[in-house]
């Protein structure tokens, strides 16, 4: 049920939560077989996940996200956009400005491309190969090796969701943010926020970026 106000962690991941002033949603395959009551080591197989979820957390394919105009007040989604298409990715980014109350936040965590980059840059000249290898394996787009047929069958259940579909950075993120309508966007750090209670949502310090905006 749909509560007057809402705080919002998207793409929470299974925990710990720590706070159940948010509702937590996910869209992971191992979420749906817990809640289909599948035994733990059936999850663990076929998802991938060996971590058990937190009953807290709800699933929901966030692509279809609907909620009431004006009944959330805070949003947080850590490392989630990279995993939809960038098409869906824009449509997400104006749903939530549209659920979103006047003066409530929008916050992002997600992976540091422009680190990434950097980085490869930095080392490209003295280990050409590493530095390959070490960029590719960020992108997380593709693995390097032919999968086995465990794997097969897991990508066959689960699809693609844990891949990078598209390399978000701060300018085009920021640009998003601006076409949904929101404003007052700025880059912050880790936990340095205006939504309440941040550090019981935001875990992931390291090869990061943070952005946060307004309604």
């Amino acid at each position: 049920m749909v509560t007057s106000v809402m705080w919002l962690n998207l793409g929470s991941g299974p925990g710990p939560i720590l706070d159940d002033t948010y509702t937590h949603f996910d869209h992971s395959f191992g979420l749906l077989l817990t809640k289909l009551w599948f035994p733990q080591k059936f999850i663990s197989y076929f998802s991938g996940q060996n971590i058990a979820w937190e009953k807290s957390v709800k699933y929901r394919d966030l692509r279809k996200l609907n909620l009431p105009h004006g009944t959330v007040k805070f949003t947080y989604s850590s490392h989630l956009l990279e995993h939809l298409y960038y098409n869906d990715a824009v449509i997400l980014i104006s749903k939530i400005y549209d659920a979103m109350m006047e003066g409530g936040f929008f916050r992002l965590a997600l992976p540091d491309y422009d680190f990434y980059i950097k980085n490869y840059i930095e080392t490209l000249s003295s280990n050409p190969i590493a530095a390959y290898q070490k960029y590719e394996s960020q992108l997380l787009s593709y693995p390097a090796e032919r999968p086995n047929f465990r794997k097969k069958v897991r990508g066959f259940i689960v699809g693609d969701l844990h891949t990078h579909k598209w390399h978000p950075t701060y300018a085009i993120v920021e640009l998003l943010l601006i076409e949904a309508g929101f404003k007052n966007i700025k880059r912050c750090i880790f936990r340095d926020s205006n939504l309440p209670n941040i550090s019981a949502v935001e875990n992931r310090s390291d090869e990061t970026f943070y952005v946060e905006a307004e309604r």
